[in-house]
């Protein structure tokens, strides 16, 4: 178990600690819970589900954070992580700090220790800190703050029925009162459908509470899945709300129907009376500004009130109504939220945000009676309803009032050293939102302004506060009184109009002495640090301050005394009294000094060596070094990685330990690696011992460089020994092969023509007998190369002629090389001249060129022969050079065939006549009458014979004549008879013969 006296010393300590480290403290502080906009803003915090620590804060603080509707948010000082040492008041406010939300708590650390507030609205919002009448406001102090859980998602209301959920009396005795208002004569007119007690209301703004609707109240559950929901009683309207339509501000009044009237009467214990409801209806949105104008009020009357009052308000809007034509989506938007298809909050279409229904000016203990209804406008289709919110009718609250002392949680203080409080507490703290002035009475044996300061005679709880705190300073007279008494009586009515009991706190003289005494420090050595701390208990008048005597003003001090030294302190309490405590720390030896004896440096390949140090008895450690013997093995060391090495002696006694070390230098040096190299005979190879070394020594004189050349005519072996700059040494050895060399002979069909293949060969011989490769070249711009011995023949042109070189490489690397040069003689140009066309029956000249002798297809070997082809005929020349290269030629002589000309038959015509001639045969045509159409037209006057040429495509002629024979025209004459006689025939003669008669 952990005792209260450790539990006050680590308290101490910390406070210390945190004063060593330089934690400053603030001192702003405001001393009112109320909303203060002039406060010391801290910054932005964001709760979680996890709780949360701010840093150090002072009374007047305050913090802002986003909340969410719905979410619940926890705020403490007490636990989770939540420190204060002063009696401590939490508010949450808007997000300047300049109005308070509802939401308060003294906290006692004990007494209600944590404030929970559920926002009914997102936005931003001030958590506001200070102290009961600043007490000790300046203290450091830490708030644990948390978000309990997500906000929830939307659910389905739920509207029951029957029983007590259907009893208008029942519903707002146990549903809809709060505070102690006195109520009576409840009754409920319409159809009994239209009445019930609604929970899950939290996605319209209202957990649960009481219905009324002006279709059936079951109907109001969700979803959103009707295009219109109603229940028609067939039941009368309301005069009230048909008057509430005559100021519907789209149009005429109308008739009302199917009103659901709650009307009781009640006794108020102030001057007014509020509630918060819900307005929703399927009218919404279809048929806003219209004459379907549904409607509800809350009419109040009474003593000091004319006629019935509607009391259900549009917020900001003077003494509009609230019905579908005045609040929806264009008239006064801000308060009317739409229900999308399918929603499952509720089956209405739309309804208001949570409005407060207030009545004033009423006088309290009179009889005043409230009317709730709600009714269909212009018919009685699709229903509308008001929600009604529980517990919050209220028409005034009790006040309780207690007296306390923080400190002892008792009625007793006492004089100059602790204060007492009366605490004035809202019997109803469901509505928090107008403040309470209360009127005091204040008795008592005690003397105002004697023995405590004098007290106000009226107090006020502040808006947004459950209770208000007044303090009670009790004055240090010095003189002997024994107990004494202030005794205040609130002149405020209770729910049965009567006054609350009086309360009494007590003042007494000051309490007996206190004591206190110092923890018992452990021996400690030289140089070391012992923390003292004093506990202090048996004053009721606290904190205590603290005085040691090297002057450190704290309950704990670290002191580091050389030599046993006694150290006292003294404790004063709140009201000035004072005791002292002493205590001894001892201070021993510290263990005696040791050195550590130099060493090294040393090569990492010598003996090992053992290491001294001025005192015996101690410990080694170190890379390579044995801990009971301090043997150092310098290959062991080298091999933990590059030094220099620390080794360390340690000798220790009672009080701590005596440490020297010493630096000791391992020198490694890599052994040379030459790499073994073969070579061919006649070649050198160089041999490299490796850089970082400072001299080189080879066998057999072969150099004392890091690199030597050597040359052997057999295989030889070499090694080096090397220093390097710190005089370490090392040796290696390798070995130089040399091989025999190969030797190739190179040939070729050399000399060759172009367009001919070129042959080459290659033919090797020693070195290992194997060979490896055969790289072959040729002449500069031939781009030959070849990698066979002997190469693919290929085609010779002028570009290939050059010597070829072939290099043979054996199986040790050793090379031979040898040329062949190659001759390319150029072919001759052999043209056998252009092609030619003739026709049928003519002959041509061919003449070749190119130089040396010419064969032709035909047999003749002149240059130039004659040709009389019958038909198109291709002959081919062949020219040989003087090299004996030869290139063959062709042309092609064409024979065009001669066309058949046609002039057409011989005609005979009649002088004065004309005929056509036509002629055939192809090509052009040209007439001797110098026309050129193959059809002409001809007039001769005599016979005449016409003749055509006619040319083919090809160039080709043949003619061919026709004759028009021209007869001479005579004149007819007929002899007979002129007159002749009915059916008489007569003989008619005609010359010349030869004619056709005919009659006319």
């Amino acid at each position: 178990m952990i005792s209260a006296n450790y539990l006050k010393f680590t308290l101490l300590f910390n406070l210390v600690i945190l004063q060593l480290f330089g934690i400053e403290f603030k001192t702003i502080a405001q001393c009112s819970i109320n909303a203060n906009p002039s406060a010391f803003y801290i910054g932005n915090i964001t709760p979680d589900t996890i709780w949360q620590l701010t840093n150090c804060i002072t009374g007047g603080d305050y913090f802002t954070f986003t909340a969410v509707a719905g979410q619940q948010y926890n705020f403490t000082f007490c636990s989770n992580g939540g420190t204060a040492g002063w009696d401590t008041e939490i508010s949450i406010n808007n997000a300047f700090n300049t109005g308070v939300t509802g939401a308060y708590n003294d906290d006692f650390c004990g007494i209600a220790s944590q404030l929970s507030w559920t926002a009914t609205a997102a936005g931003t919002f001030a958590v506001y800190i200070t102290g009961f009448g600043c007490a000790n406001n300046a203290n450091c102090a830490t708030l644990a703050y948390q978000m309990v859980n997500p906000p929830p998602p939307p659910i389905n209301l739920v509207v029951q029925t029957g029983g007590n959920n259907s009893n208008a009396p029942w519903l707002v005795q146990n549903i809809f009162l709060s505070g102690c208002s006195q109520v009576s004569g409840v009754n409920f007119t319409g159809n009994g459908q239209g009445i019930g007690y609604f929970t899950n209301g939290a996605s319209i703004g209202i957990q649960e509470g009481i219905i009324i609707s002006s279709g059936a109240v079951t109907n109001a559950e969700g979803p959103n899945n009707q295009s219109g929901v109603t229940t028609a009683f067939g039941t009368p309207g309301d005069a009230n709300l048909t008057t509430l339509t005559s100021f519907n501000p789209c149009g005429p009044p109308s008739a009302t129907f199917d009103a659901s009237v709650l009307t009781f009467t009640f006794v108020p214990l102030t001057s007014s009376v509020q509630f918060q409801y819900v307005f929703a209806s399927e009218e919404y949105d279809e048929w806003v500004c219209s004459s379907f104008d549904d409607v509800f009020g809350f009419f109040i009357s009474g003593p000091g009130i004319a006629g019935q009052q509607n009391i259900a308000l549009v917020p900001g809007a003077g003494n509009t109504y609230v019905g579908v034509n005045t609040v929806n989506l264009t008239n006064n938007s801000a308060y009317y939220n739409q229900n999308p298809t399918g929603s499952i909050m509720t089956q209405y279409d739309g309804y208001t945000d949570v409005m407060t229904a207030i009545a004033t000016g009423l006088t309290p203990c009179q009889t005043y009676t409230i009317k709730l209804a709600v009714a269909d406008a212009g018919d009685s289709v699709l229903d509308s309803a008001v929600f009604l919110a529980a517990n919050s009718f209220n028409a005034g609250t009790a006040v309780s009032v207690s007296s306390f002392v923080p400190s002892s949680g008792t009625q007793d203080a006492y004089e100059g050293c602790q204060d007492g409080y009366f605490q004035f507490t809202r019997g109803d703290i469901t509505d928090l939102s107008a403040p309470v002035t209360l009127s005091l009475i204040i008795t008592g044996t005690a003397t105002p302004g004697t023995d405590y300061q004098t007290l106000p005679i009226t107090v006020t709880i502040p808006a947004g506060q459950i209770s208000y705190q007044l303090p009670v300073i009790a004055y240090a007279d010095l003189l002997s009184e024994g107990s004494e008494s202030i005794i205040v009586q609130v002149i405020e009515l209770q729910c049965n109009c009567t006054y609350p009991p009086p309360v009494q706190l007590n003042i007494f003289d000051s309490t007996a002495p206190f004591s206190a005494f110092i923890n018992s420090p452990p021996t400690i050595c030289q140089g070391e640090q012992a923390l003292l701390a004093v506990i202090a208990s048996g004053s009721t008048y606290t904190p205590y301050t603290y005085l040691w005597s090297n002057g450190i003003s704290a309950p704990a001090v670290f002191v580091t005394p050389t030599v046993t030294t006694s150290y006292s302190v003294t404790v004063t309490d709140d009201c000035g009294r004072s005791t002292n405590a002493v205590v001894q720390v001892v201070v021993n030896n510290p263990p005696p000094n040791v050195f550590v004896a130099p060493a090294g440096p040393f090569c990492s390949n010598a003996p090992s060596v053992l290491l001294s140090a001025s005192v015996g008895g101690g410990t080694w450690s170190g890379p390579g070094v044995t801990p009971s013997t301090g043997i150092f093995n310098p290959t062991i060391a080298a091999s933990n990685g590059a030094g220099p090495y620390t080794i360390i002696y340690t000798l220790s006694n009672s009080c701590g330990s005596s440490i020297d070390s010493t630096q000791i230098v391992v020198n490694t040096i890599q052994a040379p690696v030459i790499i073994p190299q073969s070579i061919c005979l006649g070649t050198s190879a160089i041999l490299n011992a490796g850089s970082g070394y400072s001299s080189y020594i080879w066998s057999g004189g072969a150099g004392s460089t890091q690199f030597v050349t050597v040359n052997p005519a057999n295989s030889s072996n070499y090694s080096v020994t090397v220093t390097n700059a710190q005089g370490c040494t090392s040796t290696a050895s390798t070995t130089v092969n040399v091989f025999p060399l190969p030797n190739v002979l190179a040939s070729s069909n050399s000399p060759v023509c172009v367009g001919s293949n070129i042959a080459l060969t290659s033919t090797p011989a020693g070195g290992s007998g194997t060979y490896n490769t055969f790289v072959w070249s040729g002449p500069t711009g031939s781009g030959f190369a070849s990698l066979l011995q002997n190469p693919v023949p290929f085609t010779a042109n002028a570009a290939n002629a050059g010597p070829y070189s072939v290099t043979v490489t054996d199986t040790n690397g050793c090379t031979a090389s040898d040329n062949a040069v190659v001759t390319v003689n150029p072919l001759p140009t052999a043209n056998a001249g252009v092609d030619k066309t003739i026709c049928t029956g003519q002959s041509t000249n061919l003449t070749a060129t190119g130089g040396g002798t010419y064969f032709w297809s035909t047999g003749a070997t002149t240059a130039t022969i004659s040709v009389s082809p019958d038909s198109t005929t291709t002959y081919t020349v062949t020219v040989t050079s003087a090299g004996g290269c030869a290139a063959s030629d062709n042309t092609v002589v064409t024979v065009n065939p001669l066309p058949t000309a046609n002039a057409g038959v011989d005609k005979t015509i009649c002088t004065g006549q004309s005929t056509n001639l036509t002629a055939t045969g192809g090509g052009t045509y040209l007439w001797s009458t110098g026309a050129t159409t193959a059809t002409i037209s001809v007039y001769p006057d005599s016979t005449t014979t016409y003749t055509v040429t006619v040319t083919s495509a090809g160039g080709c002629a043949a003619s061919d004549n026709v004759s028009v024979t021209v007869n001479q025209a005579t004149t007819p004459t007929i002899t007979g008879p002129n007159t002749v006689c009915t059916a008489q025939s007569i003989t008619l003669s005609g010359s010349p013969t030869g004619g056709t008669w005919q009659s006319s």
